[in-house]
């Protein structure tokens, strides 16, 4: 017979459950065990099954009690004693789970004070292992002293803080970081357990979450007992800090007392914050990964690199370029990044760095087109002034780091057309490229230097383990790790993925890991293949295998996401999970080192990964479970984004939307702010997500996804992506023979026509557009297709023309009932009117227009009405009404938020002043315009500064 009380009291005989189904006698035998082979006395005995006030006859009862509980255990019933004082029960070893928990911790703590960190680890963790829930769950707490429970709970908190201590000891971070978590939260002021969960997150190379993990603990000490928190963990804190100095371990000498933290240094060298060498408005980019602290000597490669990168031959002033090549997971990237975070020194002025995502699963490399784009916004280029054109940006970028000590890391690249655009052209700016391909034209026509990675050496694969394992792991199973190292060809990816295997599972055999690849001919093949995909699936999949049921079926699922990451919410929608749920299989992920959080609430995975998961998503999840996911992502994405749109531009007649699908749940915002800075992170993603839609026959998705990210695009100055994903919308709505979809495409394509060689592209687009909403009958649709000609128009100056679709346009909004519509094309009349020299009308018409809009609650276009307001009164000499227009339209657009319309109002009211005679409110209002501009990057700061120092 065995009895467990470490979770609910249960009791078996021969693995079969005996019930005690009477609370009086589960309570009588659960005070039985927790002090087992010790006399329990009768009046404690009576307090718990009665309390304060038993009856009279509780001894007696107590007896029967006994009696019956006996009778229940059968022949094990005589362990339960009669002693002069009371009651025991006597039991033999192994019968008692909490006897074989604290017999554990003690062979658990004495390999502790050895430094034995493994066989610390093995008992530890087996200790508490043998935890089920909360102990003697279905015992009433009233009816227990609160002791029985105390030294428990008590020697638990030592053990795990015990077992994270071994793990650090062994460099197991990860497994640290997922144990410790739900510790701390259950004990927030558990100083030593905190200060392991720093050590781990540093170990692991996160040092913002470690940093966190003593912000989190100080609040919670001051606010709750107005203490800081030990010396011990304040040094902690600081070495955290000051990561430019070698933080090493010491575990030879270091004093571990009982259930106290650790002196010892975090095993980690961190690279040291990185310091802008340039003024503010030329930022430094620091765009390189983090290296890994596990990287193999490689130390031929690395010199070599140096002499690539250093040798400009005959020719000083020529491109450096260096191209590592070699198969899938040999270590290409890590050998770059380790390369370029040795050498930082040697670009004061930053590193650039992109994944041009070359062999990517989904067959999406990133475009040469977007990687200049990520390069310029790196290098700290507002958006608005980033030209439309390709070749453009191309030579923007390469004026921007003319001249300037900086490194290009481009990685990952299919061929030598996605390199070329990205080549800087001086010699001051080396660039290092990794690929799968050997880039041959590269080489023949630029001149770059190959250098081909080969797999690791004995020694290197050797030095790769026993930094993951330990030296004295790796010494000790010298045989099977050699083995092991040719089992999986030596190959970085594969070894690391193995290391981290037996790391998170240190009880885990050797042999059985050797047994598993001997005995598969397919896994066996697939680790010694070419540069395939899928040369390390099966190393892959031994962490797969480890994971829960909910965080196997969402890593399956990501395979199914376009995007270069995903969010909490959309993971949750891709896998029908409840936030919750899906925060736990994330977090189990990037545990598991199957998922990277590389920013807060974001994750992503390499191509190796994504392969590996598409192959599963095919093979274990059936076509019409992969597309009700892929219709569950799109949809959280499009309702959110129309959400977002609503609130960023309430004005703008809305499109109509189907009911989203079973599982997508779209997010919510409290105000524009908000939903601004959902599309700051997630436009790239809602980008990629529009193309996935329409190659995956999601059609409504497909053209109603760039309608939703229209006004966002635009007032960020993207306006290639606008021009792209409207073609994109376009080629949809036109599949589904949509009119409405099409309409409103031709007409944003239009309107983004205004160079002088794109005049007759515009005007077809727009009659285009006219023509649909005729046939829809749309006359506010009409009305908007004509406000876009009069403005296209306007761009030629034509004003005569402009003036004329504006009132074709402010009849058809009348006759439509659209009082927003017809106060911003009785503004728009107002406008062209002046420009043809009409003020007094336009004063009249842009006055009504006023009185119109304010009713409406269309506040950007009440701004917009204000600001020609306080033209015409200006123009008309009026110049106290222009101060009193211009400074509620300042109002106004500082209240939406929108800064370039402030700034432009800003500019408009100091001229106002100025014609007024005040110079000092003229030159306060220019200033602040000039903060705003200069803020944004708007060239037409400079205009600004003129009128200053005027």
């Amino acid at each position: 017979m065995r009895f467990a009380v470490l979770g609910p009291v249960t009791v078996t005989r021969d693995s079969a459950p005996v019930p005690v189904s009477s609370r009086m006698g589960r309570t009588l035998l659960a005070l039985l065990l927790v002090n087992a082979d010790r006399t329990v006395p009768v009046h404690r005995l009576v307090g718990a099954l009665w309390g304060d006030t038993p009856p009279p006859t509780a001894t007696a009862s107590l007896h029967n009690h006994v009696m019956r509980l006996r009778r229940v255990l059968g022949p094990d019933g005589a362990a339960i004693q009669r002693t002069p004082d009371g009651y025991l029960i006597s039991l033999r070893p192994g019968q008692l789970d909490l006897h074989e928990f604290d017999d554990r911790c003690r062979r658990g703590r004495a390999a502790l004070a050895e430094g034995r960190w493994l066989d610390t680890a093995d008992a530890l963790s087996a200790a508490l292992g043998l935890w089920r829930g909360e102990p003697l769950a279905d015992v009433p707490v009233v009816n227990l002293d609160t002791e029985d429970l105390d030294h428990i709970h008590e020697t638990r908190l030592q053990a795990i803080e015990g077992l994270a201590e071994a793990r650090l000891r062994l460099g197991q971070y990860g497994q640290v970081i997922s144990e410790l978590r739900p510790v701390v939260r259950e004990h927030p002021w558990a100083e030593a357990l905190h200060g392991q969960l720093m050590r781990a997150f540093y170990g692991a190379g996160r040092q913002a979450d470690a940093l966190k993990v003593y912000r989190d603990l100080r609040q919670e000490l001051v606010d709750e007992l107005g203490v800081e928190p030990s010396p011990a963990v304040r040094e902690l804190h600081q070495r955290i800090l000051d990561a430019d100095a070698a933080v090493e371990t010491d575990a030879d000498g270091v004093d571990l007392p009982a259930g106290g933290l650790s002196t010892a240094r975090p095993p980690v060298k961190a690279d040291p914050p990185s310091r802008p060498s340039q003024p503010v408005q030329q930022p430094v980019p620091q765009q390189l990964p983090p290296t890994t602290r596990y990287f193999a000597a490689r130390s031929d490669a690395l010199a070599t690199l140096f002499d690539l990168l250093d040798d400009t031959g005959d020719a000083p002033g020529a491109a450096r370029i260096a191209t590592i090549t070699g198969t899938a997971g040999v270590g290409k990237t890590a050998l770059a990044v380790h390369w370029a975070h040795q050498c930082a020194e040697r670009f004061p002025d930053g590193r650039l760095y992109v994944n041009l995502r070359g062999f990517d699963p989904a067959g999406q490399p990133v475009t040469a087109e977007h990687a200049v784009r990520g390069f310029l916004d790196g290098l700290g280029m507002p958006p608005g002034r980033i030209p439309a054109a390709f070749e453009a940006q191309v030579a923007l970028y390469r004026s921007l780091v003319a001249g300037r000590r900086l490194l290009v890391v481009l990685d990952n690249a299919r061929d030598a057309e996605q390199v070329r655009p990205l080549l800087p052209g001086t010699a001051t700016c080396p660039v290092l490229v990794t690929s799968r391909n050997r880039l041959a034209s590269l080489v023949a026509i630029e001149g770059a230097q190959l250098l081909p990675l080969d797999l690791l050496t004995v020694a290197e694969a050797r030095e790769l383990l026993a930094r993951r394992l330990g030296p004295e792991t790796v010494a000790r199973e010298a045989a099977s790790v050699d083995e092991l190292i040719e089992l999986c060809a030596r190959l970085p990816l594969a070894l690391s993925v193995v290391a981290a295997r037996l790391a998170m599972n240190p009880g885990f055999p050797f042999a059985t890991l050797l047994a598993r690849l001997a005995d598969t001919r397919d896994r066996l093949a697939t680790l010694n293949a070419g540069d395939t995909v899928t040369d390390v699936r099966a190393v892959f999949s031994w962490s797969y295998e480890q994971l829960s049921g909910p965080a196997a079926r969402l890593f399956r699922l990501l395979s199914v996401h376009p995007g270069p990451d995903v969010s909490l919410p959309a993971a949750a929608c891709l896998a029908d999970l409840t936030p919750t749920q899906a925060r736990a299989a994330l977090d189990e992920l990037a545990d598991s080192h199957l998922l990277t959080e590389h920013a807060p609430g974001r994750y992503a995975s390499h191509d190796l990964l994504r392969a590996y998961a598409a192959d599963l998503a095919r093979t274990v999840e059936d076509e019409p479970g992969r597309r009700a996911a892929a219709e569950r992502m799109l949809d959280h994405y499009l309702h959110t984004a129309y959400a977002a749109e609503r609130l960023i531009y309430p004005a703008r007649d809305p499109i109509t939307l189907r009911a989203a699908c079973p599982g997508a749940v779209p997010e919510d915002f409290a105000t524009a702010g908000a939903a601004m800075a959902w599309y700051d992170a997630e436009h790239l993603v809602l980008l990629a997500a529009g193309a996935a839609a329409a190659d995956s026959g999601f059609d409504t998705q497909a053209w109603q996804l760039p309608w939703a990210l229209t006004t966002y695009l635009v007032r960020s100055g993207r306006w290639h992506d606008v021009r792209t994903s409207q073609r994109a919308g376009l080629a949809a709505a036109r599949r589904l023979g949509e009119l409405r979809g099409q309409a409103l495409a031709h007409r944003v394509l239009g309107q983004l026509c205004r160079e002088p060689d794109e005049r007759e592209t515009g005007g077809a687009h727009l009659r285009e557009a006219l023509d649909l909403e005729r046939r829809l009958g749309s006359l506010s649709g009409q009305a908007d297709v004509l406000h876009s000609l009069a403005f296209w128009y306007e761009l030629g100056v034509n004003y005569p023309e402009a003036l004329d679709h504006a009132q074709q346009a402010l009849e058809l909004h009348r006759a439509a009932g659209h009082p927003s519509g017809q106060a911003r094309l009785l503004n728009a009349v107002g406008w062209y009117r002046s420009r043809l020299g009409d003020h007094e009308q336009a004063l009249v018409d842009c006055q009504e227009a006023l009185a119109l809009i304010q009713g409406t609650g269309d506040r950007n276009s009440e701004a917009q009405v204000l600001n020609s307001l306080g033209h015409l009164h200006q123009t008309l000499g009026q110049t106290a009404q222009a101060v009193s227009a211009y400074r509620q339209s300042v109002d106004v657009h500082r209240e939406n938020g929108h800064r370039p319309a402030e700034a432009d109002a800003l500019v408009k009211l100091g001229d106002a002043h100025r014609a007024a005679g005040d110079l000092a409110e003229a030159q306060e209002h220019w200033r602040a315009a000039l903060a705003i501009l200069t803020d944004l990057g708007r060239p037409d700061a400079e205009e600004v500064r003129a009128k200053l120092s005027a």
